[in-house]
């Protein structure tokens, strides 16, 4: 049989299109910053909410004394190391990023290049802190790719928690591959 012939066989055996099914609107409690709160909390992330007028910068200085190598592309937080190479990225104590978004039920938040441009950053330091604006919490991961548009960036992750492994005794261990700890700021 030529190659000819079995793709003309495979192109008449081919099935008819079907029409995707519509996705649903799935419910979603009424307080999306209590849950995404719970979310993060259950994943053993540090949340603050702050009450209007309050600073997220000063939250740096209370949860993190002892940085000193902190890296931040936010203009409220200088960054206090500027090399960009791995080998200085691996001795961040601190590292800041601001989400395009959080998921309420899961408390997962959504970090692209656009708003960290170092795919690496929230992985390589010691503490994560993630700021996020309270008005884009969406319910569900459906709402937030909705949102998203994953094809206008080369890069994109969606984070819930500081890093974490539990072997087969189940003894949870944090920050075994990551950061030590997640903090995310809820700002208004």
């Amino acid at each position: 049989m030529s190659r000819e012939q079995i793709l003309s066989r495979i192109r008449n055996s081919k099935p008819s299109a079907n029409e995707l099914p519509a996705i649903p609107a799935f419910a979603s409690g009424n307080d999306r910053i209590q849950s995404f709160r719970s979310a993060l909390e259950s994943n053993q992330a540090r949340v603050v909410v702050l009450e209007t007028g309050e600073s997220w910068t000063q939250h740096v200085a209370l949860q993190y004394p002892d940085a000193k190598k902190i890296f931040s592309n936010l203009p409220e937080l200088p960054s206090t190391v500027h090399d960009t190479q791995v080998s200085a990225l691996a001795q961040l104590d601190l590292v800041v990023v601001k989400a395009e978004l959080g998921v309420a039920d899961n408390g997962a938040v959504w970090i692209s290049d656009k708003s960290c441009p170092i795919r690496v950053l929230p992985f390589i330091g010691r503490h994560l802190m993630v700021i996020v604006d309270s008005s884009t919490i969406v319910a569900n991961l459906h709402e937030a790719y909705q949102t998203i548009n994953p094809r206008q960036s080369g890069f994109g992750v969606f984070i819930s928690g500081p890093s974490k492994t539990a072997d087969i005794e189940q003894a949870l261990v944090v920050g075994a591959q990551g950061p030590v700890s997640m903090t995310v700021i809820v700002t208004s």
